[in-house]
């Protein structure tokens, strides 16, 4: 496997981890509204589907 993309799921684990927390967190102390929140999942969603991407195309693509 590609040092990069060991690196990239390394990240996306920990990215995933931190954002649990820190959702949670913030939802305990000082809930946000709604569109906040749908942003916030927003963008984790779209990480998620770029990381999930780019480990398709390394999964396949054994020249990297």
């Amino acid at each position: 496997m590609n040092p990069a993309l060991k690196l990239i799921k390394v990240f996306v684990l920990f990215y995933t981890l931190s954002y649990v927390t820190v959702t949670w967190f913030i939802d305990y102390f000082y809930p946000l509204p709604a569109s906040a929140k749908r942003a916030a999942r927003t963008c984790y969603t779209l990480l998620e589907y770029i990381a999930t991407s780019i480990d398709i195309k390394g999964g396949h693509n054994h020249a990297v």
